[in-house]
């Protein structure tokens, strides 16, 4: 699980298709953040137990580090510029090539 959550996490950082700060970067951010908050409250909170208190600490703890990843690879892929890949489509791992003429010594229709 912590595993999907990091991908994800880089997955929303290093995405292009926004090339600067923009608000959803602030909204994962503040929601990282806020979970982190969350936590770390509970953690505080006396009439829980023991072990709950501490899941909520390695929680708070988790949380903190994400949202710090999250805004580390984000300031880095905002800062870095767009560098298409120099590897060939065709030579992709995973990807096979589209003929964009599908019947290739066809006659054009008139």
């Amino acid at each position: 699980m912590a595993h999907a959550l990091v991908v994800e996490i880089q997955r929303q950082a290093r995405r292009m298709s926004q090339t600067v700060w923009y608000r959803t970067d602030t909204a994962n951010t503040v929601l990282l953040g806020c979970w982190a908050i969350l936590a770390a409250a509970i953690t505080n909170v006396s009439i829980v137990s023991l072990q709950v208190r501490a899941l909520t600490a390695i929680l708070a703890i988790g949380y903190a580090a994400a949202c710090t990843y999250f805004v580390v690879e984000r300031r880095r892929a905002v800062a870095e510029p767009f560098q298409p890949s120099s590897v060939p489509l065709g030579e992709m791992p995973g990807v096979t090539e589209v003929l964009l003429d599908p019947v290739p010594d066809s006659a054009p229709s008139a």
